[in-house]
């Protein structure tokens, strides 16, 4: 390993070619963070030349360190050189100077200045190699085609679209290079009548005055390792970009190479803005692919993951497996899975709305499980078997939400179900261990019964399970628009997201007095009954406005004039001239049976699939 001081003239000056490998991070550099502390380190330094004259001597600003590793070059071409680590610091060198020499070519055409011509043309080598071909003729080549794409462009200054989808305004590195070609337009104009001097200045305060570290390794060192320890400080990789890492280096050993194992295998995670976007559950905040990793890992293993341990246990599976190309073919599957079922639209299909109530429910331990299932029935074109259980999960869910129970524990459950689905006989019906799984588990599977009674005692004042709620009645307005499938109505599904209204407002003293001499047992009753499910619909929001306090008759009048939910139509027609306590309870009651409808209990589903019932000696 070879250790110098380098200038960024002579980072770009000479025939290189900079190549950023697979194993990187894309560029993810920002404003706040990186951009506006390097600018003002630039213009600083720029404005003590000035100052003190060009003839003074100044200390350079060093900028931090840049490792390589040289490697075979064809004759005639740019010395190609594998940027271990320091891309992001390359990068943003380049798009800098491509921000100052567009800036000076637009005064150029205006002043037509030699000066700046002379400026202008010196940056332009330093972003373009004059020997090689295609790719090699830029100084820097991101791994990512994308990226590259847009860089290619701001090098040879065109307005064009990458990849012929992404606009450049869109991606990253045009907003670097707006960003800086702001702060150079005003940096220069300060002094409009100093332009010329300013451009030189500035130009050879990066050239010249700016310096990185740069350590060249050893034909013999390896650059995964040397990577993975420069990055365990700092700015951490991710436990994906570690793993990706991993997998790469050992794929050197296998038939494909490294090149081709990344091409085939591991670049659809790099191409695709989709795998990096960030993603907040309840428990998780990380891009897609981290999720992704810790639901294989999941799968894999058939325990619980923690997120932060999830490379090294990655490390061990690819340690146990006997064929890498084996394992990452079926790696890449399950990422096909996971993609499938977290893009699924959040339809009225049986995926679809159990996707929109995983959401709702922020449940997302029951991924990994759906995920083998999917896969399972897929392998078969056996969708409507997984439908179907969907249909037991998502009964389950639900049921046991409505009854108000504990989620703690929902994570070993399903662990337990993941272990038996995959941990089969292969001659079992995996809709049957799924369903034993759940009958069996030590968290109970609500009856009928028990979500009547839920629904008449519980309370269910809109708050923090809003959502819930609406989810619960938006099922229930479906059902009633199935069933009268043969009236016209003005919708086919139940919108979403519209508003709860307590049908009896929770301030009912005004307008739903109790009659004189009502007892405090009476105002118990009466407070207890507003906050049950039986007391809530579904309104518009222009309408819940309106609603307010009103009494009944007003309530009454107002949805039958501008709401066309069968929800409410249902109300209207049951109850036309009177809404008290014992009506709530008496709809409580109609709601319950719709609910044990929608999500049937765990003996209905039984016998409408075909399963068998467990018995005694099975246990």
């Amino acid at each position: 390993m070879q250790i110098q001081k380098v200038a960024v003239h002579d980072l770009f000056s000479g025939a290189d070619h900079y190549v950023v490998p697979s194993f990187q991070r894309r560029y993810v550099w920002g404003e706040d963070r990186q951009w506006s502390p390097l600018w003002q380190d630039v213009a600083d330094k720029a404005a003590e030349v000035l100052e003190r004259g060009k003839g003074v001597r100044i200390v350079p600003h060093f900028f931090g360190a840049l490792v390589l590793k040289e490697q075979p070059t064809g004759l005639g071409q740019p010395t190609r050189r594998l940027v271990v680590d320091g891309q992001q610091r390359l990068t943003t060198l380049q798009i800098m100077i491509i921000a100052i020499a567009d800036a000076l070519h637009d005064i150029l055409s205006k002043t037509g200045a030699e000066r700046i011509q002379s400026t202008r043309d010196y940056l332009r080598t330093l972003v373009k190699n004059q020997l090689g071909k295609n790719d090699s003729r830029y100084k820097i080549r991101p791994f990512a085609d994308r990226d590259f794409g847009v860089l290619r462009e701001l090098v040879d200054g065109k307005e064009a679209v990458a990849d012929g989808k992404e606009a450049v305004a869109d991606h990253v590195l045009q907003k670097c290079r707006v960003y800086f070609r702001t702060e150079v337009d005003a940096w220069l104009q300060a002094d409009p009548s100093g332009v010329a001097e300013r451009a030189e200045v500035l130009a050879e305060v990066l050239s010249r005055k700016f310096e990185v570290v740069g350590l060249n390794l050893d034909a013999d060192e390896d650059e995964y390792v040397i990577f993975e320890a420069l990055n365990s400080r700092g700015t951490p990789l991710t436990e994906w970009e570690k793993s990706k890492n991993h997998l790469l280096s050992k794929s050197r050993q296998t038939s494909l190479g490294e090149e081709k194992f990344y091409e085939k295998y591991v670049a659809c995670f790099d191409i695709s803005e989709w795998w990096s976007e960030v993603v907040k559950l309840t428990r998780f905040q990380g891009s897609r692919s981290e999720l992704f990793l810790n639901y294989w890992l999941t799968i894999k293993l058939c325990r619980g993951i923690t997120a932060d341990r999830a490379y090294y246990d990655f490390c061990n599976v690819v340690k146990n497996e006997q064929s890498l190309i084996d394992m990452t073919e079926v790696f890449v599957d399950y990422a096909d899975v996971f993609r499938h079922l977290d893009q699924k639209e959040k339809d009225h299909t049986i995926l679809g709305l159990f996707r929109y109530r995983l959401d709702v429910l922020r449940i997302t331990v029951v991924m990994p499980l759906m995920m083998e299932l999917y896969r399972i029935f897929r392998a078969n074109d056996q969708f409507g078997r997984f439908d179907q259980c969907c249909s037991m999960v998502e009964s389950y869910l639900v049921r046991r939400q409505i009854m108000q129970w504990s989620t703690r524990g929902y994570r070993d459950l399903f662990i337990n179900l993941l272990r038996g689905v995959v941990n089969r006989n292969e001659a079992d019906d995996t809709r049957q261990v799924l369903f034993d799984g759940l009958m069996s588990a030590p968290w109970d599977w609500p009856t009928d019964d028990e979500i009547l009674s839920a629904v008449l005692s519980h309370r269910a004042s809109p708050g923090v399970a809003s959502s819930r709620l609406r989810m619960v009645l938006e099922a229930v307005e479906d059902h009633l628009i199935s069933i009268e499938a043969g009236t016209m109505a003005g919708h086919q599904r139940a919108p979403r997201y519209l508003w709860i209204e307590h049908i009896m407002p929770q301030k009912w003293q005004t307008h739903w007095p109790l009659s004189e001499g009502a007892s405090e047992e009476d105002y118990r009753k009466r407070d207890h009954a507003l906050t049950t499910l039986g007391n809530l619909t579904l309104t518009t929001s222009e309408l819940d406005i309106s609603l307010a306090h009103s009494r009944w008759d007003k309530k009454r009048g107002s949805l039958r004039r501008y709401d066309n939910l069968f929800l409410n139509r249902d109300l209207l027609k049951q109850y036309r001239d009177c809404w008290d306590e014992a009506t709530i309870e008496e709809r409580g009651q109609s709601l319950a049976e719709v609910i044990c409808n929608v999500w049937p209990n765990a003996e209905n589903l039984r016998a409408r699939f075909g399963l068998e019932e467990k018995t005694e000696e099975q246990d």
